[in-house]
């Protein structure tokens, strides 16, 4: 809903008149244009304000709405501070600033107590709010378990890793012991052969003697 501006100048007058026609008819640029060249001669006037705020709505620049509606709210009387919260109000919903939004409309209904508008645009904003703080609950919890799951990984018993490696260690082992020789049969051989050596030549040695003994005995002349 666009206002008239309450001005003694015709010729601010008019061009307020001009720029809602426009904005009307769906000409953004040209109501633009028209509520500029209004705030040029009547920069307090807060209905120029709140008309180009509902032109920025309209054409879905938020920002800029709120902006301008928040100008309008410092120059305007108290008579149409009530439409400017309630336009203040429905930005903050677009914008998904539900609690901004609550607070807009009650203030609409502190000011004016019979607005059905605004007390439904209340309820509406303040499910809104409800809904949003709740997702912001789980989304916190769902974090907290991430990060507590991840806790718990990093702090699994290094022994399990320990056992593990040591585990690994000995087949290891185990797999080595069967593909050496063992140490105590390569130092037992040498000494098997050298004892095996020595008795052969003691044996040979020994028949010798007897063989030498024996031939001494046969050449032995007796004188009877």
């Amino acid at each position: 809903m666009l206002i008239m501006a309450k001005t003694d100048s015709l010729s601010v007058y008019f061009k307020l008149n001009k720029a809602n026609e426009l904005a009307e008819q769906g000409d953004v640029a040209g109501a633009l244009e028209g509520y500029s060249d209004a705030l040029e001669e009547a920069q307090n006037d807060p209905a120029i304000y709140y008309n180009l705020g509902h032109l920025y709505y309209q054409n879905g620049q938020m920002k800029e709405a709120r902006k301008t509606f928040e100008q309008a709210l410092k120059s305007s009387d108290p008579s149409a501070s009530s439409e400017v919260h309630y336009a203040l109000g429905n930005v903050a919903y677009q914008m998904g600033d539900f609690q901004d939004s609550v607070k807009e409309f009650s203030r609409v209904l502190s000011l004016d107590p019979t607005d059905i508008d605004a007390k439904i645009n209340l309820e509406l904003a303040l499910n809104q709010l409800k809904q949003s703080q709740q997702q912001q609950n789980d989304d916190q919890e769902e974090t907290d378990d991430t990060e507590s799951e991840n806790s718990e990984d990093d702090s699994m018993d290094p022994s399990d890793e320990n056992d593990s490696t040591d585990d690994d260690s000995q087949n290891q082992q185990e797999e080595s012991d069967k593909n050496e020789p063992d140490m105590n049969e390569q130092q037992q051989n040498p000494l098997d052969n050298l004892l095996n050596s020595l008795d052969q030549l003691e044996k040979d040695a020994r028949d010798q003697f007897l063989n030498q003994h024996s031939d001494d005995e046969q050449n032995v002349e007796y004188d009877w």
